[in-house]
């Protein structure tokens, strides 16, 4: 272990960048961002799991909205915690590389916030609620029922009151500004 396990080694990475969008030297940056959380516990087990409480408080992350589903989302265990591969997951989802359907498949899943597989009504709720948090104004309840209800007239093609994946992606497309939105530059 020591200082041999605190570097990537060049097996790592080439396997890394094939896994991943990600090129070399965003994949070393991004170890050395995961590294900065708890340099100590990382050099001595690059496999750790660091807990996501420690990682939202890196800059990327911490006036994100979404950034406690993003990493909830990304933590393969569902423990709360974050191993590097996860968060090399998260930050290629993220790059400027990821395809739009990738983008659209892992939005969906920060956006579900009942884990149901679908955007209801209280999803979309929340949703509109984090994305005008930062305004010291809050919308009225029936302004955020009348969002909903837009939304559902525009998007919901089934008309069962819920957004499917399919569905969520039908309408994303329309919206030029979506991969700009979901996207983290290292």
């Amino acid at each position: 272990m020591g200082a041999s396990q605190s570097q990537l080694t060049r097996e790592e990475l080439r396997d890394y960048t094939e896994l991943t969008y990600l090129s070399k030297k965003e994949i070393i940056y991004a170890f050395k961002r995961f590294k900065a959380i708890s340099p100590d516990q990382v050099n001595s087990d690059k496999e750790i799991r660091l807990p996501v409480r420690d990682v939202e408080i890196l800059p990327e992350f911490s006036s994100n909205p979404f950034r406690d589903r993003l990493l909830r989302t990304f933590s393969s265990l569902k423990d709360d915690r974050l191993s590097f591969e996860d968060f090399l997951d998260l930050l290629s989802v993220l790059s400027e590389a990821a395809p739009i359907d990738v983008k659209m498949e892992y939005a969906f899943q920060v956006f579900d916030f009942n884990d149901d597989g679908e955007l209801c009504e209280e999803d979309l709720a929340e949703l509109i609620h984090r994305l005008t948090w930062l305004h010291d104004k809050k919308l009225e309840a029936q302004e955020v029922q009348l969002l909903i209800e837009n939304v559902l007239r525009e998007a919901d093609l089934d008309q069962n009151g819920r957004l499917s994946l399919l569905e969520f992606q039908h309408c994303m497309r329309k919206n030029p500004d979506f991969e700009s939105c979901f996207r983290l530059r290292l």
